[in-house]
């Protein structure tokens, strides 16, 4: 039904959509087949979508949310990027601390709107001084190195690298269906870029601070 519904929100002349549903590119080839349907969709009408398998958005500054998981609304100046809807939005529900960020998207399988684009964003956010992401692979290496360059000589990006253990890497091919590269190639480019890595979520949040 997502397609259909995608192709009613162009007609229409809506030019953003966020969909949650699962069952894409992160389940079987049936769903990667559907996923293309709709990057197909998304190309030919010019709708962006964020997605699918995703949360969302959350804007405190402008008091919004998509998320079905309740947010408290935090002002810290972090913006931040995930392929994780737990990181996103349930650990500060666990430990019982602030969202510790003011914006955050949630990429999801990023059929269309990817890591690239939400960092270009945020590069030019004024009220978003500090980067966090949380990423499991990335698809355009040389574009990311050049984005990241740019964004590290101005602001601080704070970088949480999934999928660096043999398990690790299983279990971020069974969520987004991304594939997870070489962990040493990673930490060269990361190195090279200036980004500021993290070995867990503690971490992340911590330098993010």
């Amino acid at each position: 039904r997502v397609p259909q519904a995608l192709e009613e929100c162009a007609s229409t002349g809506i030019r953003a959509a966020i969909v949650v549903t699962q069952g894409f590119a992160d389940a079987d080839e049936i769903g990667k087949e559907l996923q293309e349907n709709i990057i197909e969709i998304s190309e030919r009408t010019g709708l962006r979508i964020i997605g699918p398998n995703t949360i969302g958005v959350v804007n405190s500054l402008a008091h919004f949310t998509s998320s079905f998981i309740e947010v408290s609304e935090d002002e810290t100046p972090v913006g931040q990027i995930a392929q994780s809807g737990f990181l996103m939005m349930g650990h500060h529900l666990v430990t019982n601390e602030r969202a510790g960020f003011c914006m955050s998207v949630d990429l999801g399988n990023a059929c269309d709107i990817s890591l690239i684009d939400v960092l270009e964003y945020y590069e030019q956010e004024e009220n978003v001084r500090v980067i966090e992401c949380h990423v499991e692979a990335i698809d355009d290496g040389p574009a990311f190195l050049e984005t990241a360059k740019r964004i590290t000589s101005m602001k601080p990006l704070v970088l949480l690298k999934a999928g660096n253990s043999e398990s690790g890497q299983a279990a971020v091919a069974s969520h987004t269906g991304a594939v997870a590269g070489q962990s040493k190639v990673y930490d060269a480019a990361f190195r090279q870029a200036g980004v500021i890595q993290a070995k867990n979520a503690e971490e992340l949040r911590l330098f993010s601070k």
